[in-house]
């Protein structure tokens, strides 16, 4: 089976966007001291200014991370693997085939229960059906190559 991988985000992830969002996301962080800085030194530091700082902080982090590819949510498909990124405060998760007692399917969701007792939940949204549809074909043609119990198909289905 070759290797698939599945982007659960929307939007693009290419090098041009990538390198943008990191330098918009330096370009708020600096803005955020400047302003931090300006403020402080007039003496005009209030609750407002600082929540809007404070903002302007965050956001450029973020940017940064989402430059760097730290935000992104995944699904790579591979021979006797699945790589889950579902979140983005949990590192990635690599299930083996054996380690799989059970997937189930439902719509715009799929469940994965490990043979040692854990469920880990996937959910697709409704952004790219289309994707979260060939994700699941290829789940399935996983499940079918590694033997793997599933839940939720029907087989023989012309959908």
């Amino acid at each position: 089976m070759e290797t698939l991988k599945f982007r659960l985000d929307p939007g693009d992830h290419d090098s041009v966007t990538r390198v943008l969002k990191a330098f918009f996301g330096l370009v708020c962080i600096a803005a955020a001291i400047v302003t931090v800085v300006i403020m402080s030194r007039a003496g005009q530091v209030t609750t407002g200014n600082a929540a809007a700082t404070g903002f302007l902080l965050l956001f450029g982090a973020w940017l940064v991370l989402a430059g760097f590819g730290l935000t992104e949510r995944y699904v790579i498909v591979s021979g006797d693997t699945i790589t889950l990124k579902d979140r983005i405060h949990v590192p990635a998760r690599i299930l083996k085939a054996p380690d799989i007692r059970e997937i189930a399917f439902s719509q715009l969701k799929m469940t994965f229960t490990l043979v040692s007792g854990e469920v880990l939940p996937l959910r697709l949204g409704a952004y790219y059906r289309e994707n979260s549809l060939l994700l699941m074909e290829a789940v399935e043609t996983f499940c079918e190559l590694n033997g793997v119990t599933t839940r939720g198909i029907e087989p023989g289905r012309k959908e």
